[in-house]
């Protein structure tokens, strides 16, 4: 999902699989446009059907769990997540840097702080974990990663799944701001935030939990 270093494990990805490994560029579904145009009742984009090549070995990107589950329902599932808030934050700014979307929304007249405020604060923008996993439990993912601990993530990958060498992995998009620091939040808006996101709270609890289990089953300091 957006923001939890997708664009640096795709070049691992990339390295590891080659032509088998089939990008998924996003699902309409989570995006905050989307979301933004749900929560007021606007018109929402249509989800179109990929056709996936049978040599395929991997498929990556920004959807929900489900998505592929009946056309390879004995497929693994891998997933990273990253503390909700921290992620929020870094999306917002991402948005903020980059969007056309943002740009056209009343978000472009508040200040930062209070547009930050409102995006984590905010229901369009909230329990976002829940709705990519869509029902489907943590402990049934066969990998799950955190972006705090990339590399060692990206170690326990290649235990779980067998994947032979070495390879050195930059984190990419980050926040030209914060050089990989993390946002630093008022304790109100900690507690606002947590009110309004207990679900993906929750599923993140769930993720640390899973990590270290998996870690220490394969054996990955």
């Amino acid at each position: 999902m957006h923001k939890t270093a997708g664009r640096s494990f795709n070049l691992f990805l990339k390295e590891t699989y080659g032509s088998r490994l089939h990008r998924v560029h996003g699902d309409k579904t989570l995006t905050a446009p989307y979301r933004f145009r749900q929560r007021f009742g606007l018109a929402l984009p249509k989800h179109e059907p990929e056709d996936i090549n049978p040599e395929t070995a991997c498929i990556h990107g920004h959807y929900k769990a489900t998505r592929w589950r009946s056309q390879f329902p004995e497929s693994p599932l891998v997933i990273w997540l990253r503390d909700p808030m921290q992620r929020s934050a870094s999306h917002y700014y991402f948005l903020r840097r980059h969007s056309r979307w943002f740009r056209s929304t009343p978000l472009r007249l508040l200040p930062e702080e209070l547009g930050l405020r409102w995006y984590l604060t905010s229901k369009p923008h909230g329990d976002l974990y829940a709705s990519v996993l869509d029902g489907i439990p943590v402990q049934d993912f066969a990998f799950v990663g955190l972006t705090e601990q990339f590399s060692r993530g990206l170690r326990l990958y290649r235990k779980i799944f067998q994947i032979e060498g070495e390879m050195t992995v930059p984190q990419e998009n980050l926040n030209p701001d914060k050089a990989g620091k993390a946002y630093c939040f008022s304790a109100s808006l900690v507690e606002l935030y947590q009110q309004h996101h207990q679900s993906d709270l929750k599923i993140y609890a769930q993720a640390k939990q899973r990590f270290e289990q998996l870690c220490e089953h394969y054996h990955v300091s």
